[in-house]
């Protein structure tokens, strides 16, 4: 279960972020420093409540486009979900971030963080889709 009141105000990022510690998942809330925005809150609350079968969508979706030759042997773990802090989002949007993760060097991604954008077609509705991806250099 996650605790909602252990948000904590990141003013650099005029976001809040609940790290949690049992699985090494940080999350990021658009907001202020009076608060999380409530809209964004609430589909954050909702999308954490499905999240395992979140990111095994992720990674089939990630699977359609990224080469096997690339990945290797690497599987993809989740490491944060985004619900507005950056990257333009809509109140119906987040990020999932996720890394390429393997045993030796050359099955892993050690330099890259990848995510998969979703959305839900309507607001307060209970299915959300994968409509792009993307990678960073970490």
């Amino acid at each position: 279960m996650i605790d909602w009141t252990k948000l904590i105000y990141l003013p650099k990022e005029n976001a809040w972020m609940l790290d949690i510690e049992d699985s090494h998942l940080e999350i990021l809330v658009d907001g202020n420093q009076e608060g999380a925005f409530p809209e964004r809150l609430a589909l954050a609350k909702q999308v954490m409540g499905n999240i395992q079968h979140l990111e095994q969508e992720a990674s089939r979706y990630l699977d359609m486009f990224v080469s096997p030759k690339f990945k290797g042997t690497a599987i993809w773990s989740m490491v944060g979900v985004d619900f507005g802090s950056e990257h333009d989002l809509k109140t119906n949007e987040f990020l999932l971030w996720i890394r390429l993760e393997g045993e030796s060097f050359t099955d892993s991604d050690k330099y890259g963080s990848w995510y998969v954008k979703f959305r839900f077609l309507e607001a307060g509705a209970n299915k959300s889709f994968p409509v792009g991806f993307g990678r960073i250099e970490t």
